[in-house]
């Protein structure tokens, strides 16, 4: 998303790359945004990324440090660890220290996290309890 930051005067437009969070009722390509409202993005990084990196790695953070108070040491079992808050999750986790095992449904998913970050792998053929297809 490209944002058009106001100065402190609020009335003069400043160009950067730069994601944030705010009120989602006007959601469009180009849109003004306080300047408190925003940080820089990283040079390199993927807009897609930024938009997603709050939502996924806070909610992981919390989860994890004030929801499960995971300590260096524990398991760690992530389901979905192909999703967002699931690669999250996995590498986080290993930051806190803990061994984590990182679970998808297929191994394509299962592979998409980075080859150091999980303890282990595993891919989940069928949940349990499951009847009828898959896709």
């Amino acid at each position: 998303m490209r944002a058009a930051l106001l100065s402190g005067s609020m009335t003069e437009p400043i160009a950067c790359r730069a994601c944030g969070a705010e009120d989602l009722a006007d959601l469009g390509p180009c849109r003004p945004f306080a300047a408190a409202a925003l940080e820089p993005m990283p040079a390199g990084i993927a807009p897609e990324v930024a938009a997603s990196f709050r939502a996924n790695y806070l909610t992981s953070l919390y989860a994890l440090s004030e929801r499960a108070a995971l300590r260096a040491g524990e398991y760690l079992l992530v389901l979905g660890a192909a999703g967002g808050v699931g690669i999250a999750a996995v590498q986080l986790g290993k930051l806190l220290g803990a061994r984590v095992i990182a679970a998808a449904s297929t191994e394509a998913k299962r592979n998409l996290q980075p080859a150091s970050a999980p303890t282990r792998r595993l891919t989940i053929r069928r949940p349990i309890g499951a009847t009828g297809s898959r896709n």
